[in-house]
């Protein structure tokens, strides 16, 4: 059992016919020949099973007792020997060559009627304990061409391979599944449905979105014809979070309203929650859904029906998404509250999404508050837990942010460069977490006294994320563009710059309730400012501001500015 856990490939014991070379099978069949009828066969029924194989079976498979003798005919021969650490295999053939002689000398219909009896006779032996083999079963029932076991089995290979995120695996299993389940034969709408909903989450973790996109749009009309709202709220909701994490979001919106009227009206809380949880990430994320505070009174909600169905992927978007929106509005204490109950979750439950997401923001609150070296080191923390190749981008994307923020700007934009090409490869406009180091790169240019490249970049940057519609992304970028030009050391126009970007800081950040980027506006306002009031004014509401959000760094900051306006009188 070890060997499916740890693998959960269902391949590792496979075989197809392989094309050895004809003189040396001729010298490994005449091996064979030179066995008992009884050994013979035996072997030839064991190439079947893989490999390795499990003698007993083999025996019943092969209409013969399980003598010690012809067993051990076989090992004297050379041929085989005893290997009881791969379950249920007891057995392992001495020479791979030799295995595929065997199994290549079969007939094609007895090759099928044997993947038959075997997987039946796994069935049986395993009855009750069939998840523990159900690659095998799988790939049994799919070389006798019995379609209909073959599909149950491969989609439930695949579920046990997304559950461990080996998402590859699972899309090749989901895969052959829906070769069988998209035939005009097929009449199982129900496994179709299930197996097309999860082969777009497998795609949602290997980033593969364009796949995601088109699985959906080509067999939504099917799934909508079957008449399972369920399938369809689901359906809808993936190509959400495809749609999110493709800078879509107006389409993101509309698919996941969709979902979640479906959920509610078919009062089921998984397709309820699901839809929930995606409109939560995009206002979080752009601040475009509902009012300011819709994140945290929804999350209540959210929680409730994770909690209800205890499932670690809603609890985990709950705590993400109402993170993410307190970091946007400035409430970093609030926001690191959620993050360390994510973190929590995450190590009880050994559920790796959890630990990777919160690491991420935790690293991201480090380099707003200028602790960048804890930055790194979370970042790291979160490359090590990533398992998927999306939480393997995230964390790979704030890594290169904290090292660029923590003055290693070299390797961060070297990393940088490698990230964008792979954004490039997998077609990738913003992802749900491209912004941060999309505008933190253009610290490293600063560094690197690329003034007019890295203020070319955050303009294109800023255009973008308003044409996706992300306000609260542009108001951060709009903050980086004021900053760097009150920083510039050319004065021609620099002044007049800065105050528009911090006007347009300002406006997108009242528009999407980001306290903070307003009061880092008012305090910069204070500075550009000639009337002593107006820079009192500016001060006096930044720091209003610092408290309600619990700022001390952006209360000193604005205690730092009012004392040099006194000076200057």
């Amino acid at each position: 059992m070890q060997r499916f856990a740890s693998e959960s490939t269902g391949n590792s014991n496979s075989q197809q016919p392989v094309s050895v070379p004809r003189t040396l099978e001729g010298l490994l069949l005449e091996r064979v020949d030179r066995l008992s009828a009884q050994a013979r066969r035996l072997l030839q029924i064991a190439s079947v099973m893989g490999r390795n194989f499990n003698d007993s079976l083999a025996a019943d498979v092969s209409g013969t007792a399980p003598q010690r003798e012809i067993i051990q005919e076989l090992i004297n021969r050379g041929l085989v020997f005893q290997e009881n650490i791969i379950q249920p295999y007891t057995y392992r053939f001495k020479h791979a060559l030799l295995h595929d002689a065997v199994y290549g000398s079969l007939l094609k219909s007895d090759r099928i009627r044997i993947h038959k009896a075997i997987a039946d006779g796994l069935a049986t032996l395993y009855q009750g304990r069939e998840p523990e083999i159900v690659e095998e079963l799988a790939r049994h029932y799919l070389e006798a061409k019995e379609n209909d076991a073959a599909a149950t089995w491969a989609a439930l290979a695949g579920e046990k391979a997304l559950g461990l995120f080996a998402c590859e695996t699972a899309t090749s299993w989901f895969e052959q599944a829906l070769e069988i389940l998209t035939s005009e034969t097929n009449s199982n709408q129900e496994l179709l449905g299930r197996t097309l909903i999860n082969q777009m989450e497998a795609h949602c973790w290997e980033m593969d979105f364009p796949s995601l996109i088109a699985l959906a749009e080509q067999y939504l009309p099917q799934i909508k014809t079957a008449g399972n709202f369920q399938h369809i709220s689901r359906t809808y909701t993936w190509l959400a979070d495809a749609y999110i994490n493709t800078g879509r979001f107006s389409e993101a919106l509309s698919v996941a309203d969709k979902a979640l009227v479906m959920g509610e009206e078919l009062n089921n809380l998984e397709c309820t929650g699901y839809a929930l949880s995606m409109r939560l990430w995009l206002h979080a994320l752009t601040g475009g859904v509902g009012e300011i505070d819709y994140v945290q009174s929804e999350c209540e909600r959210l929680h409730g029906i994770a909690e209800e169905l205890d499932d670690l992927y809603l609890e985990t978007q709950a705590n993400y998404s109402r993170a993410l929106d307190l970091i946007h509005r400035g409430y970093y204490s609030l926001a690191q509250e959620w993050i360390s109950k994510s973190l929590a979750m995450g190590e009880r439950t050994d559920y790796s999404p959890a630990l990777v997401w919160s690491l991420c923001l935790r690293a991201y609150i480090s380099i707003f508050e200028e602790t960048v070296e804890t930055a790194e080191l979370d970042a790291r923390e979160a490359m090590r837990f990533a398992q998927s190749q999306y939480d393997q981008f995230m964390a790979k994307m704030t890594l290169a942010s904290a090292l660029i923020s923590n003055g290693k700007t070299c390797e961060g934009l070297k990393m940088m460069e490698q990230i964008n090409a792979e954004r490039k490869s997998r077609n990738l406009s913003q992802t749900a977490f491209m912004y941060w180091p999309d505008i933190v790169n253009t610290s490293g240019l600063f560094s690197k006294s690329q003034f007019r490249a890295g203020i070319s970049h955050l303009e294109e940057r800023c255009s973008l994320f308003l044409n996706l519609g992300n306000r609260r992304a542009a108001a951060i970028a709009s903050l980086k563009l004021a900053n760097a030009y009150l920083g510039s050391n050319d004065d021609t126009g620099s002044a007049e710059a800065a105050n528009y970007w911090l006007q347009q800081a300002n406006n997108l950040g009242e528009d999407s309730g980001m306290n903070e980027i307003i009061a880092q506006v008012l305090i910069r306002l204070a500075s550009l400012s000639k009337a002593t009031s107006d820079k009192k004014r500016y001060i006096s509401r930044a720091r209003t501001i610092a408290k309600e959000i619990s700022s001390s760094r952006i209360e000193k900051l604005a205690n730092k500015t009012f004392d040099e306006v006194d000076a200057l009188n």
